[in-house]
């Protein structure tokens, strides 16, 4: 079950929460089951964070750093996450049909990727 107060936190302000995030580097970012459609996370630092099976369809994750999230049966469908850091993430399961900007190399660094639902920018 999601942490509803950095939901809010996130939903309300990408810029408060990553100074939150700077302010407190032991916070712990409990996404996991969020309905976050159409979020406008661009640029969030959700390093470490738990966001298994979230819903962020049509969400705009371009530039945030999920470096060794969670994001496990999380479902990006039509996701933008362009420029978005994966490196160490684990993407058991993850949906990402029709994201916009995923690279192989993002996968390289990822773990437990399947690569043969998606399709790659390059």
């Amino acid at each position: 079950m999601p942490d509803l107060l950095i939901v809010g936190l996130l939903m309300r302000s990408v810029d408060e929460f990553n100074a939150t995030r700077k302010a407190d580097p032991l916070l712990v970012v409990d996404l996991s089951g969020a309905r976050l459609v159409g979020a406008n996370l661009r640029g969030a630092n959700l390093k470490e964070a738990d966001i298994r099976g979230a819903d962020l369809c049509w969400s705009d994750l371009s530039g945030a750093d999920m470096t060794d999230a969670m994001l496990n049966w999380a479902d990006l469908y039509w996701a933008n996450v362009s420029g978005a850091k994966l490196d160490g993430a684990d993407l058991t399961g993850t949906n990402f049909y029709g994201a916009k900007g995923l690279h192989r190399r993002d996968f390289e660094r990822s773990v437990a990727a399947t690569k043969e639902t998606v399709t790659f920018a390059d």
